[in-house]
């Protein structure tokens, strides 16, 4: 996760549940520190106790729930370990326990302001088509 100022972090993930729902408190933490944080989460595989804690969290402002979602990164528009930067993290790995224990799942960090456009374009691209 980002630390310092960040002015800009939206995660843009397929599947999350329970047992990683710690990232919920993490991205709180992000917006009470001053981040502008908006998340997409499918709502059709995210579990429902991330989705009630997501919703507790964020307004439809700042989350929704497209219902066929299968992107899977998080990308930092902003300060991160003391450098104004544009970063992506990308991958195969979905915010569940077994991504980070038994699934050897990729996931990369992109520096490179034009791969970050992309993924800035796709991102608000599916929000704008997504209901709150």
């Amino acid at each position: 996760m980002a630390h310092g100022n960040v002015a800009f972090e939206s995660p843009s993930m397929a599947f999350w549940n329970d047992s990683r729902d710690y990232l919920v408190d993490a991205l709180v933490r992000l917006k009470t520190a001053g981040c502008d944080v908006r998340i997409l989460s499918s709502t059709s595989i995210t579990s429902d106790g991330v989705k009630a804690k997501l919703r507790g969290a964020f307004s439809t402002d700042e989350a929704r729930f497209p219902p066929h979602l299968h992107s899977k990164y998080l990308f930092v528009d902003g300060g991160y370990l003391g450098t104004q930067r544009k970063l992506v993290w990308t991958g195969s790995h979905n915010w569940v326990y077994g991504s980070i224990r038994t699934n050897e799942e990729t996931i990369l960090r992109i520096d490179d302001p034009t791969v970050f456009a992309g993924f800035d374009a796709n991102w608000n691209h599916i929000w704008s088509t997504s209901t709150p």
